[in-house]
This record gives structure tokens, C-alpha cells and sequence, in this order.
């Protein structure tokens, strides 16, 4: 993939970067999910890890169910 995808939160504190290929997209339903980010349903990707750069910022961590962070 040549094409780099840029993005981030709409306040424009964490900006992010990818450089590789999209490996697999799906819409989730769970309700925590949908609770979490106050929407009928959240999009997610999956890329490899080394694809994926955070370019300004630092995300916060959240402990959303047992297990997961």
C-alpha cells in the first residue's frame, strides 16, 4: 500500500497514521460498545501493530470490562 490514511479525534489532540494494509473491517453491536461511545453500533479495523504510528498525543487507557483495556 503507498497510500498513507491519516486521522484522529475531532478535538484534534491525538493524531494517528497508517501505512499498511487494512486486514479486516466489522460494525459491533455489543452493548458496550454501543453504550461506550453513544452510538447504535462502532466501526473497528484490524492492521499489524508496526502499520499503525500515534503522530501527536497520547491516548488514555479505560478499563471498559474484566480483562480489557
Amino acid at each position: 500500500m503507498d497510500e498513507v490514511i491519516c486521522g484522529g479525534c475531532y478535538c484534534g489532540a491525538i493524531r494517528y497514521e497508517i501505512t499498511g494494509e487494512i486486514e479486516q473491517s466489522l460494525v459491533c453491536h455489543y452493548p458496550d460498545c454501543r453504550r461506550i461511545t453513544g452510538a447504535q453500533s462502532v466501526g473497528y479495523i484490524f492492521l499489524r501493530l508496526g502499520d499503525f504510528k500515534i503522530t501527536k498525543g497520547k491516548p488514555a487507557k479505560f478499563d471498559s470490562s474484566p480483562g480489557v483495556v
